[in-house]
């Protein structure tokens, strides 16, 4: 639970909080960006990872409906969708494929 917890804070929560303190100041200057980082994850279902593929998807849907909302206000909201990435901080999920795990990085190595 505690995974579960920490990429919805990290994807959800932070971001929504940083929004409302940031925002309203940017659109009294007039001018700002948003910048948020969702991924592809966000627009296909994700087997074995399926919290961090909803998260990814409340970060471009939430983008996607500020944008709306500062159109005209001198605030641009774009959201990054980068695709997979090695990050080394997980080994490769068991569903991917085997010439994928053959290149993987040390960080996903277990052995010294």
């Amino acid at each position: 639970m505690g995974q579960v917890t920490a990429q919805t804070t990290g994807n959800v929560t932070s971001l929504t909080a940083l929004t409302a303190l940031l925002l309203p100041g940017m659109l009294e200057r007039r001018r700002g960006a948003i910048i948020n980082v969702a991924s592809t994850a966000a627009s296909q279902p994700l087997p074995h990872m399926s919290v961090d593929g909803a998260t990814k998807a409340y970060v471009l849907s939430f983008s996607r409906a500020l944008w709306h909302e500062t159109r005209g206000t001198g605030v641009d909201v774009v959201a990054i969708c980068p695709g997979a990435t090695a990050t080394g901080s997980s080994p490769p999920p068991a569903t991917t494929p085997r010439w994928a795990r053959a290149a993987r990085p040390k960080a996903w190595s277990t052995a010294p």
